[in-house]
């Protein structure tokens, strides 16, 4: 996720941090007794799921930056769908990983017999890499 997105970079919050809380027609802030925000509806089933939404939605993206969440409704792209190119990414990675590992393993077994007794470094260098793809390093 780009750092545009969260609340990582340096600076004050913009916003009132979360957990939020509903007790309708009333959004609070935490722990506290202090209401941020009155929701409105039609009726007051409806005013309650309204508040469960905000509050669910605001919850959900803590850490985000306002910035980042609206980056993505200016796109008109649910975060579920940038959550789901993420995975499919992430997936596409864990694949090219194995393929190297894999080459990388074949190159190992090529090379054994030829290495001598100055070769320390370099099958340090191997298992390193070895331990690096896997995550370990």
């Amino acid at each position: 996720m780009p750092d545009e997105l969260t609340d990582a970079q340096p600076g004050p919050m913009e916003h009132t941090p979360e957990p939020w809380t509903a007790d309708i027609p009333y959004i609070y802030a935490g722990d506290t007794e202090r209401n941020i925000a009155e929701v409105a509806g039609e009726s007051s089933d409806e005013v309650w799921a309204n508040a469960r939404r905000i509050v669910a939605c605001v919850n959900a993206l803590a850490g985000w930056t306002t910035k980042g969440i609206e980056t993505f409704a200016d796109r008109h792209m649910p975060i579920k769908d940038a959550i789901d190119h993420c995975n499919k990414n992430h997936r596409a990675a864990d694949e090219r990983i194995r393929v190297l590992e894999s080459a990388l393993i074949a190159m190992i077994a090529c090379h054994a017999p030829t290495l001598g007794p100055d070769s320390s470094e370099e099958c340090s260098n191997v298992t390193r890499a070895r331990a690096a793809l896997k995550g370990d390093g």
